[in-house]
């Protein structure tokens, strides 16, 4: 189906911003919409509609978390742009990225969500102290993947998503306790993210891992990793590393 003409096809400038956070983030539910644009999820869910029924978006629903027997709350409509919305948006940046036609399977997708959950915090954050894009960029995940070689052997660079402002480079890990990983795994994601930063970027790079607590027993490890490697881990839980992403920013300003 084509984009919507004349009238039944208007869009407003706060269309044309969820359309852009919706290209930086690729995957958001009604309710961090609702949280950024609209005050409340009702008239989040009306307007999504209403920008789906014009072909810029569409959404699935899905569960966030693993419903149970007392807690069925997890259930969320999640949004994506359609084709035509992403080349509207690429056009007016002046980027030229090609359209992911097949969208991810929820497991995956669900993650984009939980790391976007850092985007939400610090988003009029950054905005206020540094203005908004181009003056700070949140690349997602597939904007930033890269496989290279180091001594012959391959290594993976996939963040969640990399921070960009004033030449720094933040590469985020939202690690969740339900996830699973241990000791070994966080110790090659920031040898992985060292490799990176030191091989690819060549610019001061840091990594943040957003945990589902201050407190997380994963905290330790990361830290330990990244003075292993050489390379500066900070860990706290969403709230505290949009505040970390919000001091760099007034300190590099």
């Amino acid at each position: 189906m084509a984009l919507l003409i004349g009238r039944k096809g208007t869009t407003t400038p706060r269309d044309e911003l969820i359309f852009k956070t919706l290209f930086f983030c690729r995957y958001l539910t009604s309710r961090q919409m609702a949280r950024m644009f609209f005050g409340s999820e009702g008239r989040a869910r009306a307007r999504l509609l209403d920008l789906e029924a014009k072909n810029y978006l569409d959404h699935r629903v899905f569960y966030l978390a693993q419903p149970t027997e007392k807690a069925m709350s997890g259930k969320q409509s999640v949004w994506h742009l359609t084709k035509d919305g992403y080349e509207a948006v690429t056009a007016s940046l002046g980027l030229d990225e090609p359209y992911a036609s097949k969208q991810l399977l929820q497991e995956n997708a669900q993650h984009y969500v939980l790391a976007n959950d850092v985007y939400v915090a610090v988003r009029d954050m950054l905005d206020e102290e540094l203005g908004p894009y181009p003056e700070w960029e949140w690349r997602h995940e597939k904007r930033v993947l890269y496989v290279g070689e180091y001594e012959n052997e391959l290594y993976v660079h996939n963040p969640d998503a990399h921070v960009v402002f004033r030449d720094h480079v933040f590469m985020l890990e939202r690690q969740t306790e339900a996830s699973k990983v241990g000791p070994k795994a966080i110790y090659k994601k920031v040898r992985n993210r060292k490799l990176y930063a030191s091989l690819r970027l060549r610019k001061p790079a840091e990594i943040l891992f957003a945990l589902d607590g201050s407190a997380s027993p994963m905290a330790g490890t990361a830290e330990r990793a990244g003075e292993q490697y050489g390379i500066r881990v900070v860990t706290g839980d969403v709230r505290g590393i949009a505040d970390y992403l919000y001091s760099s920013a007034a300190r590099l300003s």
